[in-house]
């Protein structure tokens, strides 16, 4: 492995479809980013200084909680849409977090 380091950012657009329960939440979101990293330093010098990518990220999500406050889990796929040159990437989406309202209303 080569470590490397750099400044990178990534805009999406995302829209969710899903049921509603009492408790429970859960649904499909359908993502596409563009991720762009920029600076780039190797330990060795490669030529390439600056990469970017185009990726569709279909993912299932759930909640569950009450109105206030919900735990999250999402798992997904994500798939480089782009020809152009990219980092090796995992393409496993997993993510687990918490959801608190702050302006709920009952």
């Amino acid at each position: 492995k080569i470590y490397g380091e750099g400044d990178y950012y990534k805009l999406f657009l995302q829209t969710d479809m899903g049921i509603k329960l009492k408790f429970l939440e859960g649904g499909v979101a359908l993502r596409t980013a563009y991720i762009k990293f920029d600076k780039l330093k190797y330990e060795v010098d490669f030529p390439v200084r600056s990469l970017d990518g185009i990726f569709m990220e279909p993912a299932l999500f759930m909640r569950i909680g009450g109105p206030i406050f919900k735990i999250q889990t999402q798992v997904g796929f994500s798939s480089k849409l782009s020809s152009r040159d990219f980092l090796i990437y995992d393409p496993l989406i997993l993510s687990i977090g918490v959801m608190l309202r702050i302006n709920a209303h009952f």
